[in-house]
């Protein structure tokens, strides 16, 4: 379905929907605009728009592209609601950057050297659906999802210093590990220290321009330097728990009188002993990720 995107700033677009009981906003440049239209993205705009309880207005921000309940990229906010199809399937996916002290060098980085770097990564690392490590990470699995980062520290795989420069330093609040299924247990004790599939990567990196000089040397980054990026989420775990959690939301719909246009949006109120449950499992699902 093509919607009518009005032009009311300097890349900012308003969405045109039936509801029209909250304003819909896209950021993003004409050419983005086209690229958007491609798939379901407004579509799920407009449909998180009509859940009951949201507060005006929804936001599309410029990587916005189709996903689970909620576009990637869509913002909103509700009075006391908890949607799992918000928060998604890969639930805490993200990036995170790892400087070095190397500089590039072309010498260094022929085809052959390269090839041989990317086959020791994926030896190191398990990557693709099903990827586990051949030898045994001893860690508690409960305590990695209610403690995160910090249970880490301890083991030994990972510094102290680290916890500064990740979001909730590491730990997200609230998790309960007897929220998680079985099912989701089960499938997570396979995944410690892999990467996944889909779009997570590995990928080393060489910086070729700086645009601010004064941000990158606060972050430590300098022209030529080689990098490594990580993308990567709470995998089977995450997925796992979204599946469970929208089956029971959508089931309690007429229970809580809380109409959702679609089963992926999903919702309850937080208050209820279901959307604490959720909270907690969501949050035992950040920390495996994190």
């Amino acid at each position: 379905m093509l919607y009518h995107l009005k032009k009311v700033g300097v890349n900012k677009y308003q969405l045109s929907h039936a509801g029209g009981k909250v304003d819909i906003f896209v950021y993003a440049s004409e050419p983005l605009i086209k690229n958007i239209q491609e798939d379901l993205s407004l579509e799920q705009l407009v449909d998180a728009a009509s859940l009951p309880q949201v507060i005006s207005p929804v936001i599309a921000m410029p990587d916005i592209h189709q996903g689970f309940g909620l576009p990637i990229g869509g913002v909103m906010v509700t009075a006391g609601l908890i949607s799992i199809g918000a928060v998604g399937m890969d639930i805490n996916c993200g990036v995170r950057l790892m400087t070095s002290n190397l500089t590039y060098n072309p010498q260094d980085f022929s085809t052959d050297k390269l090839k041989t770097l990317i086959n020791q990564v994926e030896k190191l690392i398990p990557i693709g659906l099903g990827g586990r490590h051949k030898q045994k990470i001893n860690l508690d699995l409960q305590k990695l999802c209610e403690l995160g980062v910090e249970y880490l520290v301890k083991q030994g795989y990972a510094f102290k210093h680290d916890l500064a420069k990740i979001e909730e330093k590491g730990r997200m609040l609230g998790a309960d590990f007897s929220s998680l299924s079985d099912l989701a247990k089960k499938r997570a004790l396979k995944q410690v220290g892999t990467l996944g599939s889909g779009n997570h990567f590995i990928e080393i990196q060489q910086i070729k321009k700086i645009f601010d000089p004064q941000i990158a040397q606060n972050w430590g980054l300098r022209q030529n330097q080689i990098c490594v990026m990580i993308h990567s989420g709470s995998r089977a775990l995450g997925h796992q728990t979204c599946l469970d959690f929208t089956n029971l939301f959508w089931q309690l719909k007429d229970k809580y009188a809380i109409k959702a246009p679609r089963k992926e949006l999903a919702a309850l109120p937080l208050s209820t002993e279901e959307g604490k449950r959720y909270f907690g499992a969501m949050a035992s699902s950040v920390n495996f990720a994190f």
